[in-house]
């Protein structure tokens, strides 16, 4: 069977991601990326698919000979190009082996947990799930996904490695000759030990891929982009678009976008703030943030509505959902970055059109980056005093949040990641007009 010119695209950009392109046929690819919005589309999906096809790929083949025969035929981009499954099966077959060689042989264990908190289910690469995961548990290659704005895994590698993997985020690891990551969503953070010479330490997303030596270094892969920063050492970022490389320096950031039309360079990070408004009557948030945006009418501002999401599980199966919204700054462009201090307020303008208690979650980082912690802060429904049109004010000092864990009793002078206000299983139908953080 002929194949389309699209189709041709198709199938080099499956190359491409594989790391199967020859020399100057990515070049010419690279051209076609920076010139066709098309293709940069394309790219995006294709990678987005592929670390889903590579974990389908684990599961079938402990079950058929042959699992790109059993893969369905329709619906969506990928039924619409029949000829891309069996493409995707060779790539999603390359996954299963990079994160476990001979598939169904015993592999060794490569990580072991350090703290987990909330929802976070490990798949090995036979694609059975595994829940219940805690500290001291050591596992081989294969899947770590982490479930609602609130859950976290800390894992090390056996040479000391160090990965923090933060709300609603899927990692997959391998190391086998080299480690390897696959961040398919959602933001970790890394102290990385000193790497064999010639084997680095490689993250790849939809959209790039970072090699690391041995550094402290976050990353987060957003809709349309990666953004890394570099808090010690040096990690060299290439673009998946159009191949274009750039070496990020200690106190460094860089963003690497499906776009190769925008700036891949170095910027210096901003140093952290100490105030900050957001404004959602009159601001749309990033997509990516927790809650339903309602953009305002002539009518009525605009607000934050919650949204639900996972935040614990009972057994294996059932889902234990709350309703919330998140602020996630380091998904704002620019990206911005905010340090509790001891003096630090946080002040909410709230709706509930039913009572019910709420809650308050700080998620932050160690100001050299590192895991810095978890905070609540809870409040009763009897405590909220709504004025005549439904609104009210909550304002929560960082004394008033409480430590979830042992090892990391202050927030005071961490970074904050996200903040998150939530009204537990009951849906009271929360809104946000506006927050503020500042000092006293």
């Amino acid at each position: 069977m002929k194949l389309t010119a699209s189709e041709e695209q198709d199938l080099e950009i499956l190359r491409h991601l594989d790391d199967t392109l020859p020399p100057e046929r990515l070049k010419r690819l690279n051209e076609v990326l920076r010139e066709n919005p098309s293709a940069r589309h394309s790219l995006r999906e294709i990678a987005d698919q592929a670390v889903a096809m590579g974990d389908l790929a684990r599961t079938r083949a402990l079950r058929s000979p042959s699992p790109v025969s059993s893969y369905p035929r329709s619906g969506g981009w990928w039924g619409r190009r029949s000829f891309v499954w069996a493409a995707v099966g060779v790539l999603g077959l390359f996954l299963a082996l990079t994160l476990g060689r001979q598939v169904g042989r015993h592999q060794p264990d490569v990580i072991s947990l350090v703290t987990v908190q909330g929802v976070v289910t490990w798949s090995a690469p036979s694609g059975i799930p595994r829940t219940g995961l805690k500290t001291g548990d050591r596992l081989p290659g294969g899947t770590l996904l982490v479930e609602g704005e609130g859950s976290s895994v800390q894992f090390r590698f056996n040479d000391g490695t160090l990965i923090n993997l933060v709300g609603d985020a899927e990692l997959s690891y391998s190391e086998e000759h080299q480690k390897r990551l696959w961040l398919s969503r959602g933001a970790f953070s890394a102290e990385v030990s000193p790497q064999t010479p010639g084997r680095p330490l490689l993250v790849r997303t939809a959209t790039a891929e970072a090699e690391v030596v041995g550094t402290v270094f976050s990353l987060s892969s957003r809709p349309d982009d990666t953004v890394l920063k570099v808090e010690e050492g040096l990690v060299k970022l290439r673009r998946l678009s159009d191949g274009n490389t750039v070496e990020v320096p200690a106190l460094s950031s860089a963003v690497a976008s499906v776009d190769p039309s925008t700036t891949l360079a170095p910027a210096a990070t901003p140093s952290p703030v100490d105030a900050w408004t957001f404004d959602f009557e009159t601001t749309a948030p990033p997509p990516i943030w927790r809650g339903i945006w309602q953009a305002p009418t002539p009518e009525a501002a605009g607000r934050m509505v919650a949204s639900p999401y996972i935040a614990g599980r009972k057994g294996n199966t059932h889902k234990i959902t709350h309703f919330g919204i998140s602020l996630r700054t380091a998904y704002l462009d620019p990206a911005l970055s905010l340090q509790a201090r001891k003096e630090s307020v946080f002040r909410f303008r709230l709706r509930c059109d039913r009572p019910g208690p709420l809650q308050v979650m700080l998620f932050t980082s160690l100001p050299g980056g590192g895991h810095g912690g978890n905070f609540e802060y809870k409040t009763g429904a009897g405590s909220l005093h709504p004025r005549g049109d439904g609104w009210f004010d909550l304002e929560v000092p960082l004394a008033a949040f409480a430590s979830l864990s042992p090892n990391h009793p202050s927030a005071s002078g961490n970074i904050l990641n996200g903040v998150m206000i939530s009204s537990f299983t009951k849906d009271v139908a929360l809104s946000l007009a506006r927050f503020e953080f500042s000092p006293r």
